[in-house]
């Protein structure tokens, strides 16, 4: 090969080289996106589907809100008003989930004191048999 073959050589394959280079990264990047976009669709259409179901929600409640006596029962459960001589009691959420909670604890301590109780008596009635079994071998 002559200086003039491998001058040219070089630089052509260098162009080419650089230009499928290129080819491939556009093939790479626009792979991406394509995933990158699937799993976006994904989301969106998750999205989607919960705001339908919210808008169903919103349609039912604004067609109760059409109906006046929906709005006053509503307005005496939410914000405590009040008929003609009705009387609002207010019970806190907090206290009663409080409560309830300080109940389902007295009860795990109950039932530990009671299993500790039954395990006490079983062993007790273990040892006495025992004992009694013992006594009449020895005779």
């Amino acid at each position: 090969m002559n200086k003039k073959t491998k001058r040219r050589l070089i630089i052509l394959g260098g162009l080419a080289l650089l230009t499928i280079g290129y080819f491939f990264f556009e093939l790479f990047n626009y792979s991406y996106n394509i995933i990158r976009l699937n799993n976006l669709k994904a989301v969106l259409e998750d999205d989607l589907y919960v705001l339908k179901e919210k808008e169903a929600s919103l349609k039912i409640d604004y067609t109760k809100l059409q109906d006046p006596e929906y709005i006053a029962r509503y307005a005496r459960e939410n914000y405590l008003y009040s008929k003609d001589g009705e009387y609002i009691i207010q019970i806190n959420k907090k206290e009663d989930e409080q409560l309830e909670e300080t109940t389902s604890q007295n009860y795990l301590v109950y039932y530990t004191v009671a299993a500790g109780i039954v395990t006490l008596a079983i062993i007790i009635k273990m040892n006495i048999t025992r004992k009694a079994k013992h006594k009449k071998r020895t005779k």
